[in-house]
């Protein structure tokens, strides 16, 4: 896939500010793709009559040939980063666990505005415990009737 040549021309189009880390993230600072949502994704890179997913091409002119029928992960999730040490191949189905379905439940659960009983979460009336989001006036209501059933025995 990867032609001779093209190295420089691919390697001027990342920015590497802070190259005093190397596990930071390298941004593809050209084309990118849409996601159809209108955020910009994946760096594009032309190469030869084609147009090549950047992180791909920095990853096997780095590490090498990306194994047959696997994809590339982007470990750190930041989809314009062309650092191949963020990156892991894995097969579409351990991709999609590992991105699709953990970006989608975020996605779900940030339109989730109201708890079930119709109180905003609001930051007043929000607690996060173990990671979920838990409604304070509903936690307080079940405080008040656990005191009044206690009370009444």
């Amino acid at each position: 896939m990867i032609v001779i040549g093209i190295e420089e021309r691919f390697w001027s189009k990342i920015d590497m500010a802070d190259t005093t880390v190397p596990w930071g993230c390298w941004n593809w600072n050209a084309c990118r793709s849409s996601n159809g949502k209108g955020e910009r994704t994946y760096g594009s890179f032309h190469l030869g009559d084609r147009m090549v997913k950047a992180h791909r091409v920095a990853y096997e002119l780095v590490i090498g040939p990306i194994p047959d029928g696997l994809q590339i992960d982007h470990l750190c999730k930041n989809k314009a980063c062309v650092n191949p040490w963020h990156m892991e191949p894995v097969t579409q189905g351990q991709n999609m666990v590992r991105g699709t379905q953990i970006e989608r439940a975020r996605e779900w659960a940030a339109g989730i505005t109201h708890c079930p009983q119709g109180h905003a979460y609001t930051s007043e009336n929000t607690a996060i415990d173990a990671g979920k989001r838990k409604c304070r006036e509903c936690l307080r209501e079940r405080q008040r009737q656990l005191r009044a059933r206690q009370k009444g025995q």
